[in-house]
């Protein structure tokens, strides 16, 4: 053979037995498995020699099947580090290669930063992860197979896999098994990611895993030998409904495209090959993998068709697609005006490349604008397009003939400029859309997120949609509007996620203005609405300055802050929503602790409790995880304060359908209430005749808003300020002026910090912890909850002073909290159920204002008096005063136990000396005789009893005992 007929050796055609790739070794043009090799005169298992070569090489051909093995004669013997090692199978090299994929368990930032660089977003990194296209790969754990004595998966027992550097594993993975791979050598990365690092001149951008010391020959797939190529299909794809297939460059960017093009819909099987080499065989294999395959798409790398060697290698793939498949497959190139290196490779694509993108039959298609592709002549067939721009509108472009049979350009305005710059969806990925940017009739720039359910109408409501935004179009091509936006939403890049609420939505935090963690989760918009709740606005510093450190030494400022940084905390250690009501007299400053509170999420305007429950619902969505301070309950209907305090505690809103009649997700939250009003809860309700239960007490307790012995309202100290009105001015200009940017720094931590199991399982234990000594030596499990509530804002506090965020000593948090906590517990009664007092309340006005009615039977007026409806009967002492009031026990049930359980009930009227105390037999009624008969009643003593009682309870009590 002349030398012509030879191919050196290259890194994308290896030598198959050392693995050079420097053109030392070469591979016969006619005899395509005839192998010169330099390095070696060893015929390896599986190859025969048939000569050597002058300089110390030798010529090489593989067994066939009538053949067997045949011991070489080695004219130079080699040392055993110098043999190449054949692997067994594909299992086995699979079971190992996995067993190191998974040696970590996780893949190294580095690697995930390039791949982020790439466009990914963390679920399609973990996506890969799982599917195994990405492993960490480290030079340590060849260590293990040094001590091997047998060949296993192509691994010299002497040299383990080699590779010089840690690297990005990329697998190649054929049947399910993986057969090779590539890795791309850290140094590589690090220079990627901008980052200066020293790269070995030696060292290639991606380098085969091998036991060669030459490296490339075990990466070989057994049954082909050839290099194995990188098959990337979806997991739940069903082979005989691949219809298409897309070639590309390379490990890494088959893998990337794969995801990108999958997140937009396609999910089109991708094969990757190192430097656009697809090995023959294996190609084969992968097309017969797919019965009903009809196309194959080549995606090329950028400045390719300038590359006179890769564009060599593209024909040759083309060519071999119909050869292979006898002309039944058909093939086409996608094309976005990639004529340079400076233009994204498949990978890359940008929301432009992807708006100019078509798919050509040919090479010379491809030609536009000035640039000049090597190729091959070819038919020119060029597919329409849509293409758009500020400047030239929207604009359909098609081809035909003229007469003289040349080509010709056919352009078709449509209407102004139109594109989708983002696809949109709920987290629930149920509400797809569109968000589109146009030029209007006046020549302004607007964006209209369109529902993509629009599409499957006649598309009335996509025309009503632009119109109604003053969008122009011709009203003849009102279908080609419809098919230019209905191909959008498989070509865009950019992906957003929107939520109605704000709040944690995965291990991410999102606010109107801004989100903490993953950036394409936005708030109900993919910019930020000018009428947005929230806002940053001043400095850091400025906050400190001018609000936090006015709070110290002040109990119900502290109470405020508190409350507005907790509510981020609340599902991340799993407490029920609820809140503080803060009530007191007008002008005593409850209004500038809920402005302070404020300032910490940046609220622009407080919400007032004048409002409908359908329209708080909206407030409280928007408020989700957040502190909602809401501003005098006074002004708010008595009828509806209960039902709204328990709506927002509950966290959910009314069920609802949709037009269909179909359930509609009811709106849900989670969120701290920071309330304020003249009068606690329970009298607003008394208003409206209701009574307060438990659960709303629970839920937003009444806090005094002045503090117990305070000469400035509701402050303790006002720092050096003339007067409280000052001291107030002070903070209202410091909570105008710097706002939103506490639970900015305290988030941009928080987020990082709650992904620690760790760090939560600590914030849960000392919420419970002081909880625990702050309800220290009471009973009712109501106290206990409104601790816990409490517990959570003096943790948070201490949260944010270790992030730095408040000024003044830490003591003053358990200070304050406790503080607020005592007086809080005070005006409720101390300790017992709020139901038990409020039902004595009750028991006290009946028999006072009954005592001389109609319904009380006076012993004195014997049969001479009429009773109707019985409330009891009343004894009288010597000076005429009431001495027992008997009540018979179905009166008591019916009129005296309302509400409330009758065990307690009793309990704590016979605690107090309301009622005897029980009989030997623990029953709670006794005997008296009415009319001659004996009979059992609850027998209430007289007021003086009671207050002697009384005071001797008072003796060993801190409760006073009422007196009925």
């Amino acid at each position: 053979m002349s030398k012509r007929e030879w191919l050196p050796s290259s890194k994308s055609r290896p030598c198959c037995l050392c693995g050079n790739h420097s053109g030392w070794c070469s591979t016969s043009v006619t005899e395509s498995d005839t192998i010169t090799c330099k390095n070696t005169t060893i015929a390896l298992s599986g190859w025969k020699k048939l000569k050597d070569t002058t300089d110390g090489g030798g010529v090489f051909k593989p067994l066939n099947s009538a053949e067997h093995p045949q011991t070489p004669r080695s004219e130079s013997p080699k040392t055993e580090s110098d043999i190449q090692y054949q692997p067994t199978n594909h299992q086995t090299r699979d079971r190992v290669y996995r067993r190191l994929m998974l040696k970590n368990g996780y893949l190294a930032s580095t690697y995930r930063a390039e791949l982020k660089r790439r466009g990914l977003s963390d679920e399609q990194i973990e996506a890969a992860i799982d599917r195994g296209w990405f492993a960490n790969w480290q030079r340590g754990i060849n260590a293990e197979f040094t001590t091997h004595t047998e060949n296993i998966a192509g691994i010299n027992p002497a040299t383990g896999l080699t590779c010089s550097c840690d690297g990005l594993f990329i697998p190649a993975i054929k049947d399910g098994r993986v057969v090779g791979g590539q890795i791309y050598p850290q140094p590589h990365v690090e220079r990627k990611l901008g980052r200066s690092v020293h790269v070995p001149d030696e060292l290639g951008k991606y380098i085969w895993l091998s036991s060669s010391k030459h490296g490339g020959v075990n990466a070989h797939c057994f049954d082909t030998g050839e290099n194995p190529l990188f098959l990337r299909e979806h997991p739940g794809i069903q082979l005989e409904q691949v219809e298409n297939l897309n070639l590309c460059e390379g490990a890494l960017k088959s893998a990337v495209a794969a995801l990108k093009f999958e997140e937009r819909g396609q999910l089109d099987p991708w094969i990757g090959a190192a430097g656009g080499w697809f090995s023959e065989q294996e190609l084969h294999q992968c097309l017969k993998r797919y019965p009903n395959l009809k196309t194959v798409t080549l995606y090329p790398d950028a400045g390719s068709s300038h590359n006179p060697s890769i564009l060599g290698h593209y024909h040759r793939t083309l060519d071999l697609i119909g050869t292979l498949t006898g002309e039944q497959v058909k093939t086409f190139i996608a094309w976005w005006g990639q004529h340079t290196k400076t233009e994204s490779d498949v990978d890359e694509l940008t929301a432009k490349d992807l708006e100019n993108l078509i798919i050509i039959e040919t090479w010379e298609n491809a030609i536009m604008g000035d640039a000049t592709i090597i190729a091959v002549p070819a038919s020119v067939n060029k597919r329409p397009y849509f293409t758009s721009s500020i400047e030239s509108g929207l604009v359909k472009v098609s081809f035909a003939q003229n007469p003289d049979g040349e080509e010709i350009e056919i352009r078709e305005y449509i209407g102004n400029h139109l594109t989708a710059v983002a696809y949109i969806n709920n987290p629930e990925r149920d509400d797809a859309a569109l968000y589109l940017e146009f030029k209007t009739i006046q020549g302004d720039i607007h964006h209209w997120t369109m529902p993509r359910a629009n599409l499957a109408g006649d598309g009335t409501a996509i025309v009503a949609g632009l119109l109604s935004r003053d969008y122009p179009f011709k009203r003849k091509q009102k279908s080609l509007v419809i098919d230019y936006l209905y191909e959008l939403g498989a070509q865009v890049k950019n992906n957003y996620t929107i939520t109605d609420s704000s709040g944690w939505v995965g291990k991410s935090f999102v606010l109107p203005h801004k989100t903490y963690g993953d950036e394409n989760l936005k708030f109900r918009n993919v910019d930020p609405s000018p009428e947005a709740i929230t806002e940053i606005a001043g400095t850091l510093e400025g906050w400190k300055d001018n609000v936090a450190a006015r709070c110290g030494g002040n109990s119900r400022l502290i109470l405020g802050l508190g409350t507005s940084f907790a509510a981020p905390l609340l599902p991340i250690i799993n407490i029920e929503s609820g809140g503080f009501h803060l009530l007191g007299v007008t002008s005593q400053g409850k209004t500038i602790i809920l402005s302070v509170a404020a300032s910490v999420t940046g609220v622009k305007d407080i919400p007032h409790w004048r409002t409908t429950t359908n329209g708080l619902e909206s407030t409280a969505t928007a408020f989700n995880h957040l502190c909602l301070p809401l501003d005098e309950i006074g002004q708010a209907d008595p009828k509806d304060v209960g039902n709204i305090a328990y709506m927002l505690a509950n966290g959910q809103g009314k069920a609802r359908m949709k037009k269909d009649l179909s359930n509609r997700k009811p709106k849900t939250w989670q969120l701290m209430v920071l309330s304020s009003g003249e009068f606690g809860l329970g009298s607003y309700m008394k208003q409206a005749n209701i009574t307060l239960k438990g659960g709303q007490e629970v839920r937003l307790p009444d806090v005094p808003a002045v503090p117990e012995g305070s000469i400035y309202g509701c402050f303790e100290t006002i720092h050096g300020a003339d007067t409280s009105a000052q001291f107030a001015l002070a903070l209202e200009a410091g909570v105008k002026e710097h706002h939103g940017t506490a639970l900015d720094a305290f988030l941009s931590r928080l987020v990082i910090d709650a992904a620690d199991p760790a760090f939560v399982g600590n914030l849960s234990k000392q919420v419970h912890l002081v909880a625990a000594k702050l309800a220290e030596g009471t009973v009712d499990s109501a106290i206990g909850r409104v601790a816990k509530r409490f517990a959570l804002v003096q943790v948070v506090l201490g949260l944010a002073h270790k992030y730095d965020l408040l000024p003044f000593p830490v003591e003053d948090i358990e200070w304050g909290i406790s503080t607020c906590f005592k007086d809080w517990l005070t005006a409720r009664g101390g300790d017992g159920s709020i139901e038990v007092k409020q039902a004595i309340e009750r028991i006290e006005h009946l028999l006072v204002t009954n005592e001389f009615s109609d319904r009380v039977y006076d012993f004195r007026d014997g049969d001479t008096k009429t009773v109707r409806n019985l409330l009891a009967y009343r004894t009288v002492g010597k000076q005429g005063h009431t001495e027992e009031f008997w009540v018979p026990p179905t009166v008591f049930d019916k009129e005296f136990v309302v509400g409330v359980n009758k065990s307690e009930l009793v309990k704590e009227l016979q605690r107090l000396g309301w009622l005897l105390p029980p009989r030997p037999d623990g029953k709670a009624t006794h005997t008296r005789s009415v009319n001659g008969k004996r009979i059992y009643l609850y027998v209430f003593p007289n007021r003086k009893k009671a207050s002697e009682q009384g005071e001797q309870g008072e003796q060993g009590n801190s409760n006073p005992v009422p007196k009925p």
